[in-house]
C-alpha cells in the first residue's frame, strides 16, 4: 500500500509539472477568440518589434518639441533632479498668508510619498524626473500693489512685469550665488525654476523673461521661466485645509510650462478642458487631476513606444491582438505610422484612472484606450474620439467626455474601428477592444 501511495505522488506530481509547463508555455492568443466579442489575451506592446522602421521615421517622432527645453542639468539621460526655487509673494491687496509656512511649501511640493508635487512628476516619468528643493524664501512684501505692476502690461497682467520679478528676487532671503552652477553669473532654466507663490486664490502663470538681480555677493542675470501660483485666500475659513495642494492641478501645468516649454492646449477663449486634447490632457485642462500625455512623455524622452506599421486592407487573419498594460505604472504605448500619410503619426495608451497609485488621475472623466493623432515636426495634438472615430481628429472643437476606446454593447469581433488621416484616407484599423482595466487587448 505504501508502495502504490509512492507511485500515486509520483504521478500526481508528474502530472502537475506536464500542465505547469503546458500552461507557461502556452502563448497568448494572437486574435479574437471563436465566439467572443473582444480579445483576451494577446502580445505585449512592450515586445513589439519594430527593427523594420528607419532611425530617420524614429528620429522625426520621437525628437522633442519644437521649443521644449529638457531639464537634464544632473543626469544628461533625463533622469533629472530638476531644481525649484519657491518664494511666497504678497501685495497690500493681498497680504501675507500666515497659514503658508515653509514646512508647508516644504512638504506640498518636496515631500515623497504623500502625493506631492514631487511624486506628481516622479510618477509621471516612471521615477525618472525629480524636483529637488533649491530654495525656499522667506515671505515676501512687494513695495508695490497689483494695480501698479499691472498698469503697463497687457491686460494689466502683473505678473508680465518684470520690475515685479526682480523686485520679488531681490528681496527674497534666496542664495542666488549657490543655483550659479558654472560660475558665469548667469541663471538660466537648465539651472533652476523660479516659482512666485501667491497668497490669495486660484491662480496660475507662465512667463519667460530676463531680468538683473543686484545680491550681496554681485549681479546675476536671470534668463529664465518664472511661474506663478495661488494658494486658498487668506480670508478663507478653511485656509488651513488643502491650502496649496487644492492648486496642484494648475501647478502641474504651469510647472510642465516652466520645466519643458510644453504649449498651452486649451482654447484661449473656452478656457479648461477646451480644444483637440479636451479633458483628457493636464495642458489642455489645467482645472483638475491628471496625468501628461503619453505623446508629451515622449517627447520629454521619458521612454520610446515601439513604432507600428500595418496595411489597412489586410487578410483578418494577419490582424493581431495585443495587450496594453496602464500608462500610470507602465511606460508603454505604441505609434501607429503608415508611408501613405508620411507626415502623421498616432498614439495608442491604455489610460486607466485606478491605476494611478497617487490618485493623479481622479479627474479622468474615464478609462480607456486613448488614440492621440499629431503631426511630424509639430506641437499639434488631438485626441481621436471614439464615438465618431471616422473623422479627421482636427475637425473635432472639444474632446468629449466619451472620447476613449472600449468594450460596448454593441460591439462584435467583425465590428471595424477605421483611423483615418487628415485626407479622410482609412490607414488604420482595430476591433475587438477589452473592457477599461490595468490591461487592456485590441486587435490591431
Amino acid at each position: 500500500m505504501d508502495k502504490l501511495k509512492s507511485l500515486f505522488s509520483i504521478y500526481s506530481i508528474i502530472s502537475f509539472l506536464v500542465f505547469f509547463l503546458t500552461f507557461i508555455s502556452c502563448e497568448e492568443p494572437d486574435q479574437v477568440a471563436p465566439g467572443e466579442d473582444s480579445c483576451s489575451g494577446g502580445a505585449s506592446i512592450l515586445t513589439l518589434d519594430d527593427s523594420n522602421i528607419s532611425n530617420d521615421i524614429k528620429n522625426r517622432i520621437f525628437k522633442p518639441h519644437n521649443s521644449s527645453r529638457i531639464i537634464s542639468v544632473d543626469h544628461p539621460n533625463y533622469n533629472a533632479q530638476a531644481k525649484v526655487v519657491i518664494i511666497p509673494i504678497a501685495f497690500s491687496e493681498s497680504p501675507v498668508n500666515d497659514v503658508v509656512t515653509r514646512s508647508l511649501i516644504e512638504e506640498d511640493f518636496f515631500s515623497t510619498g504623500t502625493g506631492s508635487v514631487k511624486d506628481y512628476f516622479l510618477e509621471n516619468s516612471w521615477g525618472q524626473f525629480s524636483l529637488r528643493n533649491a530654495g525656499i524664501s522667506n515671505w515676501v512684501n512687494m513695495p508695490q500693489s497689483q494695480a501698479d505692476y499691472g498698469a503697463d502690461q497687457r491686460s494689466n497682467d502683473f505678473t508680465r512685469s518684470s520690475q515685479l520679478k526682480k523686485d520679488a528676487c531681490e528681496r527674497s532671503s534666496i542664495d542666488w550665488e549657490s543655483l550659479d552652477i558654472n560660475g558665469d553669473r548667469n541663471i538660466t532654466g537648465n539651472e533652476v525654476l523660479i516659482c512666485f507663490l501667491l497668497p490669495t486664490g486660484y491662480f496660475g502663470a507662465n512667463r519667460g523673461d530676463g531680468i538683473s538681480v543686484n545680491t550681496n555677493t554681485g549681479v546675476y542675470n536671470i534668463e529664465n521661466q518664472f511661474t506663478f501660483f495661488g494658494c486658498k485666500r487668506n480670508d478663507d475659513p478653511d485656509k488651513a485645509i488643502e491650502t496649496i495642494s487644492i492648486y496642484f492641478s494648475t501647478i502641474w501645468h504651469e510647472m510642465a510650462h516652466g520645466f519643458f516649454l510644453l504649449p498651452d492646449r486649451y482654447r484661449s477663449s473656452g478656457g479648461c478642458g477646451t480644444g483637440g486634447p479636451g479633458v483628457y490632457d493636464i495642458m489642455s485642462d489645467n482645472c483638475s487631476r491628471k496625468h501628461m500625455t503619453a505623446y508629451d512623455k515622449m517627447k520629454i524622452g521619458w521612454f520610446q513606444p515601439k513604432i507600428l506599421t500595418t496595411v489597412q486592407y489586410r487578410e483578418d487573419q494577419e490582424r493581431k491582438c495585443l495587450s496594453f498594460p496602464a500608462i500610470e505604472t507602465t511606460p508603454a504605448a505604441i505609434v501607429l505610422y503608415s508611408e501613405l500619410a508620411p507626415d502623421e503619426y498616432w498614439i495608442i495608451e491604455n489610460k486607466n484612472i485606478s491605476s494611478s497609485p497617487r490618485n493623479f488621475e481622479r479627474d479622468l472623466p474615464e478609462s480607456g484606450l486613448a488614440v492621440w493623432w499629431s503631426r511630424m515636426d509639430s506641437d499639434e495634438l488631438w485626441l481621436v474620439d471614439a464615438s465618431n472615430p471616422s473623422e479627421v481628429p482636427t475637425t473635432y472643437q472639444n474632446a468629449r467626455n466619451d472620447a476613449l476606446f472600449k468594450y460596448n454593447t454593441g460591439q462584435t469581433a467583425s465590428s471595424l474601428i477605421y483611423l483615418f488621416s487628415e485626407s479622410y484616407s482609412p490607414l488604420f484599423v482595430m476591433r475587438a477592444i477589452s473592457e477599461p482595466n490595468n490591461t487592456m487587448f485590441v486587435e490591431i
